[in-house]
C-alpha cells in the first residue's frame, strides 16, 4: 500500500539546503533588494560614428626614407639594361656615323625621324610649363576645421560639438539606440541626424570598432533612468557630400587629425577614440 503523500515530504533543515547550494539560504527580502538594484543600475545603449576621411596625397618623406630611395635609384641606375629611350639614342648616334659616308641614301622614314636629343628638348619644354599642385590648401592656411581639404596627407576623424545633458561636448556623433533598431541602424541615423543627408558614408561591417562608457549626472540619471550610457563606435568612410552639423542637440563640427584629438575633446574620451584610428 502506497505512503500518505505527508510521510514522503522530509522537512529539509536550513543547515542541510546550505550544505547542498554550497553557501547560507539569503533570505527573500535581500533578493528583492538586489533585484531592484539591478533594475536600478541599467545602461543607456548609444551608438557613434567615426567617420573618416582617408589621405589624399602621400606624406612628406622623412630623411631615412629620403636616403633609401635614393640609394634604390642608384642601384636601378648601375644594374638596370638599357631603356628604350637610350637604346633609342645609340641608333641616332650609329645613324648619324653612316651618314658622313658618301655611299649613304637617306630613306623617307629617316628624314622625319625625331632622334632621341629632340624628344628630351620637347619634354623639357613641356615640364616647363608644368605647374604642381601646392600640397597646402586654403583650409590650411586659413586654419578652416570645418574643411575636408585641409591637411590631405593625414586621415582626419569627424567631431560635432553635440549637446548631451546640459552641456555641449566635442564628441563623433552618438544617439542612444530605439527600439527595433540594431546597433548599426542607430549610428547610420545618428549621422543622419546630426549632420545632415547630403554626407555619403560608407560603413565598414556591422560589428563596432570601440567601445566607451560614462557616468550620467545624478539629475540625468533619474530623467533617464539610467545610470549612464555605453558607446559603440562603428567606422564609416567618407565617400562624399558635405557634413551640415546644425541642429537643436548639435553645434558646429570640426575635421581634426589624430594628434589634435586631445586639444578639443576630454583626454579619457580621446584616449578610447585615439585606439582605433589607425594611421596608415
Amino acid at each position: 500500500m502506497a505512503a500518505p503523500l505527508r510521510r514522503l515530504v522530509v522537512p529539509v533543515r536550513s543547515s542541510v539546503l546550505s550544505r547542498i547550494l554550497g553557501r547560507r539560504a539569503v533570505p527573500c527580502h535581500r533578493w528583492l533588494h538586489v533585484s531592484r538594484q539591478c533594475c536600478a543600475e541599467q545602461w543607456q545603449l548609444v551608438s557613434a560614428v567615426c567617420l573618416e576621411r582617408f589621405p589624399v596625397t602621400t606624406q612628406p618623406k622623412n630623411k631615412i626614407e629620403e636616403d633609401f630611395s635614393k640609394l634604390m635609384a642608384k642601384l636601378e641606375l648601375e644594374y638596370s639594361h638599357l631603356s628604350d629611350h637610350e637604346l633609342r639614342h645609340l641608333e641616332d648616334l650609329h645613324l648619324a656615323e653612316r651618314r658622313k659616308s658618301e655611299e649613304y641614301e637617306e630613306s623617307d622614314a629617316e628624314v622625319v625621324r625625331q632622334t632621341a636629343v629632340e624628344a628630351e628638348d620637347a619634354w623639357d619644354a613641356e615640364l616647363q610649363t608644368f605647374q604642381p599642385a601646392s600640397r597646402t590648401t586654403e583650409a590650411d592656411a586659413k586654419n578652416d576645421l570645418t574643411s575636408v581639404d585641409r591637411k590631405l596627407d593625414k586621415k582626419l576623424v569627424l567631431l560635432v560639438n553635440q549637446k548631451l545633458g546640459d552641456k555641449n561636448y566635442w564628441v563623433m556623433p552618438q544617439r542612444p539606440r530605439k527600439e527595433g533598431e540594431s546597433m548599426r541602424q542607430a549610428a547610420e541615423e545618428a549621422l543622419r541626424e546630426l549632420c545632415g543627408d547630403k554626407a555619403e558614408a560608407a560603413y565598414m561591417g556591422n560589428a563596432p570598432c570601440g567601445f566607451y562608457k560614462y557616468k550620467f549626472p545624478k539629475k540625468v540619471q533619474d530623467e533617464v533612468g539610467a545610470i549612464g550610457a555605453k558607446v559603440f563606435f562603428f567606422k564609416a568612410q567618407l565617400r562624399g557630400g558635405q557634413v551640415n552639423a546644425t541642429g537643436p542637440d548639435v553645434d558646429g563640427h570640426m575635421w581634426l587629425t589624430k594628434d589634435e584629438l586631445n586639444e578639443y575633446t576630454d583626454r579619457s574620451y580621446a584616449e578610447h577614440i585615439r585606439r582605433f584610428i589607425v594611421e596608415l
